[in-house]
């Protein structure tokens, strides 16, 4: 069969300048009609005879000419015989060329270019071509989704070649885990999907997914170095979860994400998930709006002096009161945030409320530093210091006063990127502090790369450095560490005085946590400093819960906080 480009050229140009040059003509007969190029050669010009160029385009392309055309002589001049031989022979060479691209095209459009497993468009066909022939025969096929847990940090860390490399590796291993009936696609980023035939019971897909875990979980060479990558999984089952594609798709889209939030590395799809789902996404959809809005809360945890207690900083903390949930914990909506695409807004929003309700102290000569929580999507943009300083400038507000706290495992992830957004930060004189330190799974030596202010000791560590001499020495060590670097050293999770003693004793310089004060609302914030400091009856309601012998230990009774600047005008 001849493609439709070959009819299109060779009838476009030759039957077009033959009629172009038509001058006085020779009598020729027509050449007998047949599926050849010469038959839309001459609808072609037929079609121009009779109409117009579009029609003879639409003559050629369907070779649209009756037993008519025949009987008749087509006219055309020595040039336009001479083009026309031309073209023949043109044609006549290059067919193989043609067939060959019309192949190749094909391919394209049904396989992954990078991996050159079939694609969504062909994966779909063949779930219809599969639903099919399991109907027939009244069985069963098992239908997983999967998605690669660690790939972004690999491809942001080392860069798109080395994740496309990554990829290629790991499609040649899943291709291998499955029959040669079976299917193995690459929907596209890092994520794949199976068709598995002849599906006896859940255990043999189980089984599936055990060979598919297994070669992800060994490490993949890229650049010399070995990798883990894992990866987490949705299954349906044809006819027990849907019976047409769309449904499949969707419910193993629903046990897919089911997945990641458990960590479970497998998750058949069940009603359970798709009413989780549906919560979730109404949950999505409120938090958006919520965002959009601004409703959105800022609440403020105060950093205090181990030894003078007096407050030296505020960290602001994002808090939801949903309209019907009430309070939702950050451990559901932040998470929830990041996964739609939503946190570098709420970041955002963070930045803007607190900035504008802690200048306002500042205007009134109370000066305290304000530290915000940021993320691998702000780290990831190269307008944020800019935006950073479209903020502090609106409500004129110091950038010394403003500390940026980024994760360890973040910057870890992101060391090439951090280092450019956070060295125009520091230029800007804002400060960066490094939360959750000693939780990363890497070299330290990236305190000497970038431009650092202040250190998190993670309350893991201080939570059990009363019971575990290992923690204790662990946080002896970092503040030790800090110091030699000329750093600042915070310490979260103070649940009690003998802690914070023991930090005051070993050089910690700032304590914060639920012995100091848990967060508070803007509104309390103010009433602090309205009143000049806090005391035991205003603070009643933010005491930890007692011990288990129902005493509360003098050691525990909460502290007065100083304001510093309580006779400042």
């Amino acid at each position: 069969m001849h493609t439709l480009s070959s009819y299109f050229w060779a009838g476009s140009v030759t039957g077009g300048m033959a009629i172009f040059f038509g001058g006085e003509s020779l009598a020729t007969p027509v050449i007998p009609a047949s599926d050849t190029p010469l038959n839309a050669l001459l609808a072609f010009g037929k079609g121009i005879e009779r109409d117009s160029l579009f029609a003879g385009w639409l003559n050629a392309l369907n070779n649209q000419f009756s037993d008519s055309v025949l009987a008749h002589y087509i006219d055309f001049s020595m040039l336009g015989w001479l083009l026309f031989i031309m073209t023949l022979l043109i044609y006549i060479v290059s067919k193989d060329q043609w067939l060959r691209l019309r192949h190749e095209l094909q391919h394209f459009a049904l396989f992954d270019a990078l991996t050159n497993l079939p694609n969504r468009n062909l994966f779909e066909d063949r779930i219809q071509q599969a639903i099919k022939s399991t109907r027939r025969r009244e069985g069963k096929f098992a239908l997983i989704m999967a998605d690669l847990d660690r790939f972004k940090q690999i491809n942001d860390t080392l860069g798109h070649h080395a994740g496309d490399d990554l990829l290629k590796q790991l499609s040649m291993r899943l291709r291998n885990t499955v029959r040669g009936a079976d299917t193995v696609s690459r929907l596209g980023g890092d994520e794949f999907a199976f068709i598995i035939h002849d599906v006896e019971d859940y255990d043999g897909v189980v089984r599936v997914t055990d060979r598919i875990t297994h070669v992800t979980d060994d490490p993949v060479t890229i650049e010399g170095l070995p990798f883990t990558v894992g990866i987490s999984m949705g299954i349906v089952v044809y006819p027990d979860h849907g019976e047409d594609v769309e449904t499949l798709l969707r419910r193993a889209d629903i046990a897919l994400y089911r997945s990641k939030d458990k960590r479970s590395g497998y998750t058949f799809y069940s009603e359970d998930a798709d009413e989780y789902n549906r919560k979730n996404i109404e949950l999505q959809n409120d938090l958006r709006q919520a965002i959009k809005q601004g409703t959105l809360e800022v609440y403020y945890q105060p950093k205090v002096d181990c030894g003078t207690h007096q407050i030296k900083g505020l960290e602001a903390l994002a808090r939801w009161i949903h309209p019907e949930q009430g309070m939702l914990s950050p451990a559901i909506f932040i998470p929830l945030a990041k996964k739609n695409g939503l946190i570098k807004d709420l970041t955002m929003l963070m930045l803007q409320k607190s900035i504008q309700q802690i200048s306002e102290f500042y205007h009134q000569g109370i000066e305290v530093a304000l530290s915000v929580n940021i993320t691998e999507e702000n780290l990831e943009d190269v307008h944020f210091p800019d935006e950073v300083d479209l903020l502090l400038k609106r409500y004129h507000f110091p950038a010394r006063c403003l500390e940026l706290e980024i994760t360890e495992d973040v910057i870890i992830d992101n060391i090439q990127n951090a280092t450019l957004v956070t060295d125009k930060l520091h230029n800007l004189g804002i400060k960066i502090s490094i939360d959750d330190f000693g939780t990363g799974n890497s070299s330290i030596s990236y305190l000497k790369k970038l431009p650092i202010h202040t250190l998190k000791i993670d309350l893991s560590f201080i939570r059990e450095m009363n019971r575990s001499p290992d923690d204790a020495a662990i946080v002896k060590t970092t503040i030790l560490l800090s110091k030699s670097l000329g750093l600042s050293v915070v310490a979260e999770g103070v649940e009690d005085e003998l802690t914070l003693q023991k930090l005051h004793d070993w050089g910690c310089d700032l304590a914060q946590g639920f012995y100091v004060c848990k967060p508070i609302p803007n509104d309390a914030l103010v009433e602090w400093f309205k009143s000049g400091g806090w005391t035991p009856q205003h603070r009643e309601d933010m005491k930890l819960p007692q011990p288990e012998n129902g005493q509360t230990p003098e050691s525990s009774a909460p502290l007065r906080i100083v304001n510093p600047h309580k006779n400042k005008g």
